[in-house]
């Protein structure tokens, strides 16, 4: 994964990359996946009132290809919701009326499993055997009371480093045009 391309999807239910604004696809595609501290990793969203993400929805998926061209290795590793602290605090700049905002972070026992998954690919690189990656935010939701007519806008964020803050993902993405109107029900089920 070193200074390979990073690719953040994340959306409440679903989310194609064609969202991702252009100036954090640059930022994301100049930075050493490998030297990211995953202590300090946050994914942000930001959703109507009507939703709420799913207990265990929340993930942040990592998979490598060896530079070999190998089958790829996915690793899934469920978030906690971080209530409070500095990234909930760097959030709130993106507060909208009716809207609900959440931070998620790993766990220190996944922040451990990922420190040991990068320092396996620094030494392959070191070794000469670069391969790719590919970093999946996503958050499973439900429905906490019907959904309302019109646009249901989901945005979300990604923080690498807590001093550069977060960086735009997807923003106002209406999940009601992305899923479709038949498939709001089996994407958002109630909770």
């Amino acid at each position: 994964m070193h200074k390979s391309m990073i690719t953040a999807c994340a959306l409440l239910a679903l989310c194609g990359c064609g969202h991702v604004p252009i100036a954090t696809i640059w930022t994301l595609s100049t930075l050493d996946a490998t030297r990211i501290d995953p202590a300090a990793v946050r994914v942000g969203i930001r959703y109507p009132h009507v939703l709420s993400p799913r207990r265990g929805g929340a993930k942040l998926t990592l998979t490598t290809v060896a530079a070999d061209g190998g089958a790829p290795q996915k690793v899934a590793y469920v978030l906690d919701v971080e209530k409070d602290g500095p990234a909930a605090m760097a959030l709130r700049i993106h507060e909208r009326r009716g809207d609900v905002l959440t931070v998620f972070k790993l766990s220190p026992e996944d922040v451990a499993r990922v420190r040991q998954q990068q320092s396996e690919h620094r030494k392959a690189a070191a070794a000469g055997r670069r391969g790719a990656g590919n970093l999946e935010a996503s958050v499973d939701a439900c429905r906490t009371e019907p959904l309302p007519s019109g646009p249901l806008p989901a945005s979300t964020y990604l923080m690498l480093e807590p001093a550069q803050g977060f960086l735009p993902v997807v923003v106002d993405v209406d999940l009601r045009r992305e899923l479709g109107e038949a498939a709001l029900d089996a994407n958002l089920p109630p909770c």
